[in-house]
Order: structure tokens, then sequence, then C-alpha cells
């Protein structure tokens, strides 16, 4: 159940993200610079443009309301700002190898991913990276959701399987025990028959 909540959720949002990253690609190709910008600052998702060193270069409203930054606070500084400091040093890795082999996809699948917002506080993330050219240069578009409701509905799953799991578990040790208790006295049941049947036999 987990693995198919995870693949549905990905699916909805993965989707849109996809899709957005194919428009945007378009546009790209077509060099309309402007509709790439406008189409970013109005997505559902959250968006964040970077250049090839990691400095961010655009982030859309729906990714600074779910950060807590504003995107002047934004612009310029690192993308590993956004991650929490256990992930930051793996990220340049990642980031780098990236720049080698871009893609559009998921980053790091089956890999737990956190953004951190402006008061230090993490929220769990899917994320999507796609390359683009903006203004002839390439660039990465990173597109973000926040998954915590998700994770919060597997959980409860997880809670309520493991209980019926163990109320399971409970009624056949029951039923075990239960059987067992009763041979005793129908054995004993049997023989008073069997003693009644031979006394009253002529």
């Amino acid at each position: 159940a987990h693995a198919t909540l995870r693949s549905a959720a990905w699916g909805i949002a993965g989707l849109t993200a996809l899709a957005l990253a194919l428009v945007l690609g378009i546009l790209v190709f077509r060099q309309q610079t402007r509709q790439v910008r406008a189409i970013i600052a109005s997505a559902p998702l959250g968006m964040i443009v970077t250049n090839v060193s990691g400095a961010i270069r655009q982030a859309n409203p729906t990714a600074t309301a779910l950060l807590g930054y504003s995107e002047q606070e934004l612009i310029g500084q690192p993308v590993e700002r956004l991650l929490p400091d256990s992930l930051r040093e793996r990220h340049v890795r990642l980031r780098e190898a990236y720049q080698h082999a871009p893609r559009t996809g998921a980053m790091a699948a089956g890999m737990s991913l956190a953004g951190r917002r402006r008061d230090g506080s993490l929220i769990p993330l899917e994320i999507a990276l796609a390359p683009v050219r903006i203004g002839g240069r390439p660039h990465v578009l990173a597109m973000l959701w926040d998954i915590s409701e998700r994770l919060a509905t597997e959980a409860t799953l997880r809670e309520r399987t493991e209980a019926l799991v163990r109320s399971n578990t409970d009624l056949e040790q029951f039923a075990y025990v239960a059987s067992h208790d009763l041979r005793a006295p129908l054995r004993g049941i049997e023989q008073l028959a069997q003693w009644l049947a031979e006394d009253l036999s002529p």
C-alpha cells in the first residue's frame, strides 16, 4: 500500500511537473524567454530556477510561500540554502553530476528529500528537475511540492495495517487456546457417554 500511494502521488503531481517542463521546453526552443518566465511565475507547483553553478535566478510565488522566503531574499543565493545541513554537501556533488547528464525527471528517486524553510523547520518534498535554456544559457528548473499530507496518510495506513495484523494474531491465539481448553471437557463427555452406554446396555 505504501508503494502504491507513493506512485499515485508522484503520478498526479509528477505528471503536472513533466507537462509543465514539456511546455517550457517548447517555449525555450522557440526562444520565447518572456513566456517561460511567465509560466514559471504562475505555475501551481513550486518552481526554482538556478544557473549551472547552483545560484538561484528565479523562484515563483508558490515556492516562496512554501519555503517562507521572498523571491528577493533568494535571488543569487546557492540552492543549498534551501536544504537541511545534512544534505548540502551531498547535493553539491549531485548537482555537479546532473550538469554532465541533465534530464527531466524525479530528483534522487528513492531518497527522502526535505526543504529547509526560512524559520529553520523542515518540510518533506517531492522534486522534479528539468534542464532549460533561458536567455541562451543553460539553467536547471526544480519543480517541488509538499508531501506532508501524503506521508501522514501513509503513516496512518501503516498503523492501521499493523493493528489489524496484531488483531488477527490475537484472534488466532484465542482460537488455539479455546480449542485446546474445549478438548478436555469434550473428552470427558465422550467418556461419560461411553460409561452410560455400557451401564444401560442389556
